[in-house]
């Protein structure tokens, strides 16, 4: 990925448009994928073929509370692959240490070049009640050949909590994009950005994103400018994905957002609706529910596009 998307098409937009007579096809993704806990936190890489799914499925690394909530449960990593777009899914596969602990880990993100994996763990020796970290590998096949956790001091963690990183490169330079809740503990995440510093071979001082409200804001996908928003007002209820788009702001990333906009009852519910992560070319996207008809409590869904993708028209 190069450039980020300046102008997205909402969703919303489908019937209107003519590129397709009916909203994308919503489908859970079944039990090879979900279980009877928590499935969140997950997503998918630019090509379609790869899901990294925090679970709080019981394993040696620890688990959830059965019935706890999702937002504080004990999570871990997991893989799955396929070979193609058409083929099944591969039964999910824990990563080894040092990814997964007997802490808190999700929220991963993997780099384009499939060689670094970001997450969010509140294992000993961080910063604050939960820190963003990146593991490095050689070979993009390898599952196995995850590198130490780097924490992603000194300007990035502070005393709360940072989660669901996102990381994108424009004109050779990378973004991060994640939540930060700060300033005390009963506080509401905030988007923020920052820009690789290769003189410090760190990420620089953050800025606050200029779309971020009181309310909760969980997650910011920035190519397509999906977002997840817990109780904002105008939603379906609880939390929604909507969707914003950017306009270029010499460089600046913090600011040049558009209004978000709700994604409508299509893919929203008066229940949870979170972490939206779409395919480079936009035919699907993932995202995390507990609505009724699930398997167990939050599930991931796919939504299908094959008509009409999720990009520029």
């Amino acid at each position: 990925m190069k450039n980020l998307i300046l102008l997205t098409t909402a969703l919303t937009s489908v019937t209107s448009t003519g590129h397709a007579s009916e909203p994308p096809v919503i489908e859970n993704a079944g039990d090879t994928i979900n279980s009877e806990w928590h499935e969140a936190f997950s997503t998918i890489t630019a090509d379609g073929l790869t899901l990294y799914v925090s679970s709080d499925r019981p394993s040696d690394m620890g688990g959830g509370e059965p019935g706890g909530f999702y937002l504080f449960s004990n999570y871990n990593i997991y893989v799955s692959h396929r070979a193609d777009t058409a083929a099944p899914w591969s039964p999910l596969t824990m990563l080894p240490a040092p990814i997964n602990s007997p802490s808190t880990d999700h929220s991963p993100y993997l780099s384009e070049d499939g060689l670094s994996l970001y997450f969010m763990s509140d294992r000993p020796g961080g910063s604050g009640q939960g820190d963003l970290y990146v593991s490095h590998r050689t070979d993009p096949a390898d599952d196995a050949g995850w590198g130490p956790a780097i924490n992603l001091e000194p300007d990035i963690n502070g005393p709360f909590v940072e989660s669901c990183p996102t990381v994108v490169e424009t004109d050779g330079t990378l973004h991060l994009f994640y939540i930060q809740i700060s300033g005390r503990p009963d506080a509401l995440p905030d988007f923020m950005t920052s820009d690789w510093d290769p003189d410090r071979q760190a990420f620089a001082l953050p800025r606050k994103i200029s779309i971020s409200t009181p309310q909760g804001d969980s997650h910011l996908e920035p190519e397509k400018g999906l977002i997840w928003g817990m109780d904002w007002p105008g939603g379906q209820g609880g939390s929604d994905i909507w969707q914003t788009s950017y306009a270029p702001q010499n460089g600046d990333y913090a600011s040049g957002w558009t209004q978000p906009v709700n994604l409508g009852d299509w893919i929203n519910t008066e229940h949870e609706e979170i972490m939206p992560s779409p395919t480079a070319d936009g035919s699907l996207l993932i995202f995390q529910s507990d609505r009724p008809g699930g398997i167990g409590g939050m599930d991931i869904y796919f939504a299908h596009s094959p008509d009409y993708p999720l990009t520029e028209p």
